[in-house]
């Protein structure tokens, strides 16, 4: 789960993720990448709209 909110000073995120404990250790792994590839984008989402404006 990610939660992304718009505040007076920047962002508040909250972020994460919950698994059993039978998951296998590629699933969690795997999340965790795709979880960093959705911050990085997010970021460069926003530094390209802070360049353009």
């Amino acid at each position: 789960m990610h939660q992304i909110k718009p505040t007076k000073n920047g962002l508040d995120i909250l972020a994460g993720t919950y698994f059993p404990t039978a998951a296998p250790q590629e699933l969690v792994d795997g999340h965790s990448l795709h979880l960093a590839i959705e911050m990085s984008n997010l970021f460069s989402n926003i530094f390209e709209r802070q360049q353009n404006n």
